[in-house]
């Protein structure tokens, strides 16, 4: 009996589900925006909890390649996601946002929504690129189909909503996702009325959403928030347009990232030339790399059959454009360990965290902690690990 009753024990202790974890994205928030436009509600946020405004990007520091990273502890090669526009071999297509809806074979890594749902955990997404995508054949038990009309404080409302359901319908790990300040960055600039005003609206809408956990007894929560990159400017002036770089038409695939090139072609004597061709054409604008020669820290030397045969990639302010009438201001994308403006930021606060200020560390580090916080064991093939970030915890 004794024995029945401490198994008894221990069985309800595991079942007793652990606090929310609410996971926030504000696409493209730089560090720098504190120190610009010092919104009051996140400073208050950084000030009270953990932060680093050195969180680094995966290579390269692009939307979904990140995001991806974020939500599932892997390297973009593992993860499937290498940028927001590269080719397919084997699905024979470019890669556009979103395309994981339509087949789940863009997607090669279980993001932390689906784990929680195979191990008995309700999650929810209010928007997180590649959300809408089947991970063995299971979405989140609530899903918002992504529209980029929806306003930001009806997304976080929704999030009220959710936290207030009942126990065994709440879900306990839930994501939401603003794009708002990234947009104004690209169009307007990093320095401009209109990033300033996106920065300080994102801002008024989580004090906003804060107030209302107040008023229903929802602060027993943990709230993760993180942009996916930095922004850099870039200039007009230095766009280099596809045309003039003479590439060849026959190359199989050239895919125009902005801030990169990928190449892709099976005749070597042909990648050969094309190296020889934009070494001509570089004037120190932007680096060439061949497949299985690329810096160690992108992670892309692996046999996995959508990295391109040659990347080719710029620093600021130079980018890649088709049209040079329609450059934008400012962007991201570039080598985050060459390019420190493409550092996100991090902010962790509630319960489970003490004030503390966390050094660089990469963005991969985060699923570990998520885990961590919701009581779920971490895989083996995990690039990140949770030692840069433990010392935030209580516990």
């Amino acid at each position: 009996m004794y024995k029945f009753i401490v198994g008894l024990i221990a069985f309800i202790a595991l079942s007793i589900s652990a606090r929310p974890l609410l996971l926030v994205s504000i696409d493209g928030f730089t560090p720098e925006y504190f120190e610009l436009y010092q919104p009051p509600f996140l400073t208050k946020l950084i000030n009270s909890g953990a932060y680093s405004g050195q969180m680094q990007p995966v290579f390269p520091s692009k939307t979904f390649p990140n995001h991806l990273s974020i939500v599932t502890g892997v390297y973009p090669q593992k993860h499937g996601i290498i940028h927001n526009s590269f080719y397919h071999p084997i699905i024979n297509k470019e890669y556009k946002l979103g395309l994981g809806k339509t087949d789940s074979r863009w997607l090669t890594s279980k993001p932390l929504w689906i784990m929680a749902e195979q191990q008995g955990i309700k999650s929810a997404t209010y928007f997180w690129p590649e959300s809408e995508a089947r991970f063995d054949d299971i979405l989140p038990t609530y899903m918002e189909p992504y529209d980029g009309k929806v306003p930001n404080d009806q997304r976080l409302d929704t999030v009220v909503d959710w936290l207030s359901l009942p126990e065994g319908k709440k879900p306990q790990f839930i994501t939401t996702y603003f794009s708002t300040v990234d947009s104004a960055g690209h169009e307007f600039g990093i320095h401009s009325a209109q990033a300033k005003e996106a920065v300080l609206s994102v801002d008024a809408s989580l004090a906003r959403f804060y107030k209302k956990l107040e008023q229903n007894g929802l602060t027993d929560l943990d709230i993760i928030i993180v942009s996916d990159h930095g922004m850099a400017e870039i200039s007009k002036a230095q766009a280099i347009t596809i045309e003039s770089l003479g590439l060849s038409e026959q190359l199989d695939q050239v895919v125009n990232g902005q801030t990169q090139l990928y190449i892709y072609e099976k005749d070597q004597s042909l990648i050969k030339q094309t190296v020889q061709q934009l070494n001509k054409t570089s004037k120190g604008r932007f680096q060439i790399f061949e497949k299985g020669s690329y810096p160690a820290h992108w992670h892309l030397n692996t046999d996995m059959v959508a990295i391109p045969d040659l990347i080719v990639t710029t620093k600021p302010p130079f980018s890649f454009t088709k049209d040079p009438n329609k450059v934008i201001h400012s962007t991201h994308g570039f080598d985050p360990q060459s390019v420190s403006a493409m550092n996100a930021i991090f902010i962790a606060h509630g319960p489970s965290f003490k004030k503390h200020s966390v050094a660089k560390f990469n963005n991969v580090d985060v699923m570990p902690l998520m885990l961590k916080l919701l009581d779920m064991p971490a895989p083996d093939y995990l690039d990140g690990n949770i030692d840069s970030l433990s010392p935030i915890l209580k516990q």
